[in-house]
């Protein structure tokens, strides 16, 4: 969220009835922690609009007065997050906040919650974040393009001497490049055909899980790198080098000298005579009209297997997730008084709540068959069953399902 947006806010009506706790608690966890992060100190509405006065008027200046800015690539450091996992509990017990702003700033990951150990503030309506516009389109289909046999002239290279070959992942665009830089170029392209980015969004400092990996696509990303060099390279590896950088430093250690051949470089050969010749090729018609065919990725060549996720659950008034939709569509309330079946709530209810062994609440959102269990079909004995925790039942049940 801009800081323009939210001096903005604090400055009309929403300041009058808005709470600084709630405002500090909201952007804390409520928003998403970007690369670029500021941080600062306010006890009141007039520090808070003070301090983003100045920041908006003065950036620079404003840095060495109590704000934090930094900018995070690809997670924190170990240290700093060490560092802010070693010493949270006393900082918050001393209420120092300052080097907890020092460290979020730098990247370190922080469980906010912790900071209020008394009372919780409550979440509030504030500015929304400005993304970017970026539109994107399907690709059009290829279309069939019928072949025709076709005498053409070519001209054909014919060497005086034997040359050595180029390797066969250099690329004409590669010319002039390290074999690193052509790494990185394939790298890019590979990673840019798994998730469908842009190659020029892929930083080489942000960690491959920023860029929407996971597991699956993250193996996918070794098969197509271990075929396209020929080598072996296990999705392990990238928990280990997160990012591109590391990636790229990682590969061209491991597989140097296969990274050297695959985009060796040969220097221009002289001797070299252009000999008009003849020869029959095939030609593609571009004024024919073929069928319309979607182009076969390599996925699509050579399916990865399929994970099939079962869901199963249980709900107040719905025994299974069909009845559960049936209760969202139809509205239906099915919070209710406790049911005889489960206790008498009226022995122990009273208005207040305040005497000892009395509760002021009769309503229960009751799971239905709750009491049904077959302990033989989990091939547990009936006594143990007895002793079980009724949420170790319904587990076992809806995982069954599931």
């Amino acid at each position: 969220m801009r800081a323009q947006q939210l001096l903005k806010a604090v400055h009309g009506e929403f300041a009058l009835e808005a709470d600084i706790g709630d405002i500090a608690y909201t952007l804390q966890v409520g928003r998403e922690a970007m690369e670029e992060r500021l941080a600062f100190l306010a006890g009141s509405m007039e520090d808070l609009r003070f301090t983003l006065e100045q920041f908006v008027s003065d950036q620079q200046r404003s840095l060495q007065d109590g704000l934090f800015r930094g900018t995070v690539m690809g997670g924190a450091q170990v240290e700093v997050q060490a560092e802010i996992d070693r010493n949270i509990e006393a900082w918050v017990r001393d209420e120092q906040f300052r080097p907890v702003a020092e460290l979020w700033v730098q990247g370190a990951a922080l469980d906010w919650e912790r900071l209020y150990v008394d009372m919780k503030p409550r979440r509030i309506s504030l500015p929304g974040y400005p993304f970017a516009k970026e539109r994107y389109f399907i690709r059009d289909q290829v279309r069939r393009t019928p072949i025709v046999n076709k005498e053409t002239s070519a001209v054909t290279m014919k060497s005086t001497m034997a040359q050595p070959s180029t390797g066969k992942g250099r690329r004409a665009e590669m010319l002039g490049l390290q074999a690193v830089q052509c790494l990185e170029l394939d790298v890019k392209e590979q990673i840019s055909g798994i998730l469908h980015l842009p190659v020029e969004r892929l930083n080489l400092s942000t960690n491959l899980a920023d860029f929407g990996f996971d597991s699956i696509s993250l193996s996918q990303l070794a098969a197509r790198l271990s075929g396209l060099l020929g080598i072996d390279l296990s999705p392990s590896v990238f928990f280990g080098h997160s990012t591109i950088e590391k990636l790229l430093h990682y590969m061209s250690q491991e597989f140097r000298d296969v990274i050297a051949d695959f985009y060796r470089e040969t220097p221009a050969a002289e001797g070299v005579q252009p000999l008009p010749t003849r020869l029959r090729t095939t030609a593609v018609n571009t004024d024919a009209k073929g069928l319309p065919r979607a182009s076969l990725s390599s996925s699509e060549e050579h399916p990865e297997p399929v994970a099939i996720i079962g869901i199963s659950g249980r709900f107040p008034g719905a025994s299974d997730i069909e009845e559960m939709w049936s209760v969202l569509a139809g509205g239906r309330i099915e919070v209710s008084e406790i049911p005889d079946d489960r206790f008498d709530w009226r022995s122990y209810y009273s208005d207040s709540g305040s005497a000892a062994g009395s509760m002021d609440s009769k309503w229960l959102g009751s799971l239905p068959g709750v009491r049904e269990f077959d302990p033989l079909f989990f091939d547990i004995a009936p006594k143990d069953a007895e002793t079980m925790d009724p949420r170790q039942r319904l587990l076992l049940q809806e995982a069954w399902k599931a």
